[in-house]
């Protein structure tokens, strides 16, 4: 008996353990004539079923590619953000014409179907204010997406995601971009970071009263945007699942978001306040921020 529970316990611990790790992406080659591809195919996926429709995707995809490029060319991918449940390739085509093709493909594997853009944004009216929504095709990166305007072209009209996150819902945001999630057990301690990483604060709120958290950021109001050391890209307000659907008046969490810009030490202070009342405290709480290169 106790062999088994140690057994068990054991099968947990690596299931937990290869929850969190990035997906693998294998190469099958395949060659024909002078034409070589090469397909990229996802292995060790937590649902068989839904890797085999992954791969049916990808297989799909490199095949239209590969019958492009003729008997004369090569179909190549390469991994442009790799999450534990979310992957994205850039497939490409070419010939000895001179022809290109390209062609991304943005996995899911908790559904085993392709993901867009309107799977992580709240707002789609709100997302022509910061990027180009005339596009055809798009492919997630790490810093950000990548667009083009017309099929098999190259996607490179670039949008941060530090400019998306505004419009992101808060239960997704997680999948896509890593954030150091902080709460107001922060107080008097030492957030480590790296340069270009991003954190989210969560504390308790209710907007409904007029009370809102800022931040007071190291570097004063008259420094310019983009060479804050750490910038506020964004905030939205959480309501707890519990709560009866219909009341009103009811707290929740306001969640903050930054990103880490430049090397440095930094003594930030979240301030809860009334904004025509100056923002005078009813409640704060401060921590410090550590940037370092790596």
């Amino acid at each position: 008996m106790k062999i088994l529970i140690i057994t068990f316990m054991m099968i947990l611990s690596c299931v937990s353990a290869f929850a969190w790790q990035p997906t693998t992406v294998l190469t099958k080659i395949e060659k024909s004539g002078t034409s070589f591809t090469h397909i990229p195919v996802i292995d060790g996926a937590n649902n068989e079923a839904l890797e085999a429709n992954a791969n049916s995707i990808l297989n799909a995809v490199a095949a239209d590619l590969r019958k492009r490029v003729g008997r004369d060319g090569l179909v190549d991918y390469k991994v442009t953000l790799n999450r534990p449940s979310l992957v994205s390739i850039l497939l490409s085509g070419a010939n000895s014409k001179g022809e290109k093709f390209f062609k991304p493909v943005n996995i899911d594997l908790t559904s085993g179907k392709e993901f867009s853009l309107n799977d992580f944004l709240q707002d789609g009216m709100a997302r022509r204010e910061v990027m180009d929504d005339d596009f055809t095709d798009i492919l997630f990166g790490e810093d950000g997406v990548f667009t083009a305007k017309k099929k098999y072209d190259m996607p490179n009209t670039f949008t941060t995601y530090e400019k998306l996150i505004p419009l992101m819902r808060i239960g997704e945001v997680g999948r896509l971009i890593p954030i150091h999630r902080i709460t107001d057990k922060v107080e008097g301690k030492v957030l480590n970071l790296k340069k270009g990483d991003m954190f989210a604060i969560q504390l308790k709120s209710n907007p409904t009263t007029g009370y809102r958290w800022s931040a007071q950021i190291p570097g004063g109001d008259n420094i310019p945007e983009g060479e804050k050391g750490i910038l506020l890209v964004g905030s939205s307000f959480m309501i707890p699942k519990d709560t009866p659907r219909g009341m009103t008046g009811v707290g929740g969490y306001e969640i903050l978001f930054f990103a880490a810009r430049e090397v440095g030490t930094y003594d930030m202070k979240m301030v809860y306040g009334r904004p025509w009342e100056g923002n005078a405290a009813a409640s704060s709480l401060n921590f410090t921020v550590d940037i370092t290169n790596n």
